[in-house]
């Protein structure tokens, strides 16, 4: 019976279990502890077929080659040049969740509507849940930081209008995603100069090495460094992982641009645009603190790499 239990268990279910962790880890405030990220892809990895797991391990390192060998300098670079254990553990983990998406695409046999729906059904209880704690009783979001939750609901309402087919599907994450917007900028209005960050951050930048250059100054550190400019992604992973960092994450939004212009694949397309609105979104926070919407990022970027194999 528990080996039935475990068959039935696919990569698919993987996305609420790592999201739940994931918006635990934020609510406890453990932006330094992203490797706890990693339990449950190893946990999957282990349960659902270690030998086609490491088929699509081998698909994965094969296809996505030049991904994972920016990862890994930064691995070497942080473990044995550098010695910063948290840039580390950062780059370890985000490889990890990118590898889990990949999982999720390509060892599914659903269509990407299939693979989100559970992910979808969580999230949905947590803006929910939120908008609940926050009329009635005034606390703050689930996601910790407002702008994060406008970043979820960006992918909630990608999400509902992309893959739900039915139309009880869409009513319901439409007027969820509305009304959880409504209390986020009624909390955190959008600071939109956080998208021309990039542009402040340079001096700071500049006044660094050719190490820190190329491969920054390592995680968390344009926080404390450059406060009046580490509101967004680009910018502080400009700043804390250097030029490679910040090609590394303009190339994964430009790999959709070029999915969604060349591949027929409806599915693959619609998954590209669900990446490109994610990655602009994250012109107006930073995204590498918080564990929450890191897990969703990398994951459904991860998706995006599987899908288009696939197809």
């Amino acid at each position: 019976m528990e080996k039935d239990i475990l068959n039935r268990i696919k990569w698919e279910d993987y996305l609420p279990v790592g999201l739940a962790v994931a918006i635990y880890m934020s609510y406890l405030d453990l932006p330094r502890d992203n490797l706890f990220l990693l339990v449950p892809v190893v946990v999957f990895f282990l349960i659902t077929g270690i030998k086609n797991n490491l088929k699509a391990l081998v698909v994965f390192f094969a296809k996505c080659w030049p991904l994972i060998a920016g990862m890994i300098i930064y691995m070497v670079y942080y473990g044995f040049i550098n010695n910063h254990p948290d840039s580390l553990k950062f780059s370890l983990s985000s490889l990890g969740l990118i590898l889990a998406g990949f999982m999720a695409a390509v060892r599914s046999k659903r269509t990407p509507a299939g693979i989100y729906m559970k992910m979808w059904l969580f999230l949905m209880a947590v803006l929910v849940l939120d908008i609940i704690r926050m009329t009635a009783y005034s606390r703050g979001s689930c996601f910790v930081a407002y702008q994060v939750e406008l970043e979820a609901v960006l992918i909630l309402v990608c999400i509902t209008f992309l893959f739900m087919q039915e139309k009880v599907y869409m009513i319901s994450g439409g007027i969820v995603s509305v009304l959880a917007a409504i209390f986020s900028l009624k909390n955190s209005p959008i600071i939109f100069r956080n998208a021309l960050a990039l542009k402040g951050i340079i001096p700071a930048y500049l006044s660094g090495d050719i190490k820190q250059k190329l491969l920054g100054r390592g995680f968390f550190l344009a926080r404390f460094e450059t406060p009046d400019f580490c509101e967004n992604t680009f910018s502080a992973f400009f700043y804390d992982f250097g030029l490679l960092g910040l090609l590394l994450y303009l190339a994964v939004l430009i790999f959709a641009i070029v999915m969604l212009i060349i591949k027929k694949d409806s599915f693959t397309r619609k998954q590209a645009i669900l990446v490109i609105v994610m990655l602009a979104g994250s012109a107006f926070y930073s995204m590498e603190i918080w564990s929450n919407i890191m897990f969703m990022i990398y994951t459904i970027i991860g998706i995006l790499l599987g899908q288009a194999i696939k197809d």
